[in-house]
C-alpha cells in the first residue's frame, strides 16, 4: 500500500513520523511503531479490504473512469464489516417502528444493503446505479459506515484512501486475472476475496 501512495498531496511529514525518525533510542522507536500499529491498523484494513473488493468487482476501465462509483456499490455488494453491533441511537429508532430509542442494534448491511425490495437487480454489481447520487449514505437502506451520526468518524480518510489506491493500480494496469472465475470469501470481521491474484494486463 505504501508504494502505490506515492502521488497522495503530503507536504510535511506527521508529527508522529517526525518522532519515529528522530526518536533519541532503539526504545523509543518501537513505542512509536506501536501506536502507529494501534491507531492506524483498523483503517488500514478496512482500505485493504475495499480496495481488494473492488479489484474483484469492478473493471479496470470502470475504475479509471468512475471509481468513486465503483467503491460505493462495492461497499453495497461486499460491505468491509458485514455486521456490527451499535449502542441505543435515536437515529436507528426512526428506521424501524419496531425499534427503541434505547434499543442496541446488530446491523446486517450484507443483508439490508441487497434486498431486492429496495435495490433492482440486488446481487448485480451495477456502479451506474450510483451516477448523480451526490449523498450515497442518505440511503436509510445504504450504511456500510453506520447510520447518521453513528457512522465511522474514519469513513472519508478510508474513502479517499481507497479511491487513490484503485486509481493507482487502474492507471498501471494491474488488476485481477481474468482467468480467475472464483474466490473463496471466508465470512470474518472483514468481508472480503481471499488469495486474489492480481496481474499485469
Amino acid at each position: 500500500m505504501a508504494r502505490l501512495s506515492d502521488g497522495l498531496p503530503f507536504d510535511t511529514a506527521s508529527a508522529l513520523a517526525t518522532r519515529l525518525v528522530g526518536g533519541a533510542s532503539a526504545r523509543q522507536r518501537w513505542t512509536t511503531v506501536t501506536l502507529y500499529r494501534r491507531t492506524t491498523q483498523s483503517i488500514c484494513a478496512t482500505v485493504s479490504s475495499l480496495v481488494t473488493n473492488v479489484l474483484w468487482l469492478a473493471s479496470p476501465c470502470e475504475a479509471r473512469e468512475k471509481p468513486r462509483l465503483c467503491i460505493t456499490e462495492t461497499l453495497r455488494l461486499l460491505p468491509p464489516a458485514w455486521m456490527y453491533r451499535r449502542d441505543a441511537c435515536a437515529e436507528f429508532a426512526k428506521l424501524d417502528s419496531r425499534i427503541r430509542a434505547t434499543d442496541d442494534v446488530l446491523v446486517i448491511p450484507l443483508i439490508t444493503q441487497r434486498d431486492p425490495d429496495v435495490w433492482p437487480e440486488a446481487d448485480s454489481y451495477i456502479p451506474d446505479r450510483w451516477a448523480g447520487v451526490s449523498n450515497p449514505e442518505a440511503s436509510d437502506y445504504y450504511f456500510p459506515f453506520g447510520h447518521a451520526r453513528d457512522r465511522c468518524l474514519a469513513r472519508e480518510l478510508v474513502l479517499t484512501l481507497a479511491e487513490h489506491m484503485v486509481q493507482q493500480l487502474a492507471a498501471r494496469d494491474l488488476w485481477t486475472d481474468a482467468r480467475q472465475t472464483s474466490v473463496r470469501i471466508p465470512m470474518k470481521s472483514l468481508l472480503s476475496p481471499k488469495r486474489l491474484r492480481v496481474v499485469q494486463l
